[in-house]
């Protein structure tokens, strides 16, 4: 065999599937006469063994046979093709784009996150609408908490700090992309951008009083409601703007949606870095993805011992914490129960999607396991290797 190699990214992977490879190309050299013997040199070993994975490059070839088996790699996804024309197929390629490029492509996706970002923090500071109350009403006759269990700056860095390192240490210790890094920050910061700015809107548009508004709305002792209808906050008498305007923002909860929107990607995250849906029902597999989810609830929960919320509150908070969560995560990553659950999807860069995916010729021979593959399909080899199995995708153009 002869290993081709192009320029070194800063980050790489073994390719443990070349042995396979190798002993696929010797049966399909078996399957037809005309086919020549393969060099049995091997791949593995000394620097062969680390294939990088940023551009395509064939990694598996036999240059002396016409018809054999040629393996090459593209964004960690080794790809088949048959015939030896692949250093022609390489010189009519596009170069690969640039880590500057991908990242533009994926300008507006930060430009729109950011603006969402943006979003939350500003409508903060709008004064929102004050919804009318009863006196009498002893859902928001609650002592005031001072002290809360999960302040603001603790549920930043649970929220989004926490699942931003964590997704990192995850990276570096499985696939070792920046791409996969670059796609997990993204994903948990569109989906905390989307949960808080929906929250905040929610929050100053419904009005809501929590459960200890008479406490800070502080009414003159021995006021009662007017004969017809309900009391407003013109009857409060907290000299603190910001704590009564924080009185009427009681649905949803802002720290149930953060939590399960940051922790709630990272349980994905995870997920899918395991293979949870691999159909072998490991249940520490579902402790592990778990896990994060667990401490959002941990974090919902205290805002009721708190008297913050009411329990409609926290419940709708979670549920658009986790609607959010998802809906970023399938923007860039596949299904937990697809075979490439483990990587982001490859980038949109339009010269990436030129050289993605390789249309396989037909092979020679009639019989053997590649004899319903016609020209112009994609066969792709899975990246994901267990039991020493390597798994094919087909799929028609």
């Amino acid at each position: 065999m002869e290993a081709i190699e192009s320029e070194q990214p800063s980050w790489t992977f073994s390719f443990s599937a070349v042995p396979f490879l190798r002993l696929l190309d010797h049966i399909c050299c078996l399957l037809n006469s005309s086919y020549c013997t393969s060099s049995p040199r091997s791949l593995s070993g000394g620097s062969d063994a680390t294939i990088p994975c940023w551009r395509p490059r064939v990694i598996l070839n036999n240059p002396e046979c016409p018809d054999s088996l040629v393996v090459f790699q593209q964004w960690g996804i080794p790809f088949l093709r048959f015939g030896s024309d692949d250093a022609q197929y390489q010189h009519n390629q596009p170069p690969s784009p640039s880590r500057t490029q991908l990242i533009i492509s994926y300008s507006l996706d930060w430009v729109v996150t950011l603006v969402l970002v943006a979003a939350f923090f500003a409508l903060n500071k709008v004064d929102g609408f004050k919804r009318e109350f009863s006196l009498s009403d002893t859902t928001i006759q609650y002592p005031f908490t001072e002290h809360e269990r999960v302040p603001d700056k603790a549920l930043y860095f649970i929220a989004i700090v926490a699942p931003l390192v964590l997704q990192w240490v995850i990276n570096v210790l499985t696939i070792r992309t920046w791409w996969d890094a670059h796609s997990s920050a993204l994903g948990v910061i569109l989906s905390l951008a989307i949960s808080g700015s929906v929250t905040q809107f929610v929050r100053i548009t419904v009005g809501r009083p929590r459960p200890d508004f008479i406490v800070r709305c502080n009414p003159a002792p021995g006021t009662v409601d007017p004969p017809l209808g309900h009391s407003s906050a013109s009857i409060c008498n907290q000299s603190d703007i910001s704590i009564l305007r924080e009185g009427f923002r009681s649905f949803p909860s802002g720290h149930a949606s953060l939590s399960f929107a940051g922790l709630g990607f990272l349980s994905l995250y995870v997920a899918g870095k395991m293979h949870l849906f691999d159909g072998r029902g490991h249940t520490l597999k579902v402790w592990i993805a778990l896990a994060p989810v667990s401490g959002a609830a941990l974090v919902t929960i205290s805002r009721s011992m708190d008297y913050r919320h009411h329990w409609e509150d926290l419940l709708v908070g979670a549920i658009l914490g986790v609607s959010t969560a998802c809906l970023a995560y399938r923007q860039y990553y596949p299904p937990l129960n697809s075979e490439f659950s483990h990587r982001p999807y490859p980038p949109r860069s339009r010269r990436a999607d030129d050289v993605l995916p390789v249309h396989a010729n037909r092979p020679p021979f009639a019989g053997g396991i590649y004899s319903g593959v016609d020209i112009g399909e994609d066969v792709e080899l899975n990246a994901t290797v267990r039991k020493g199995l390597v798994d094919r995708d087909t799929s028609a153009r």
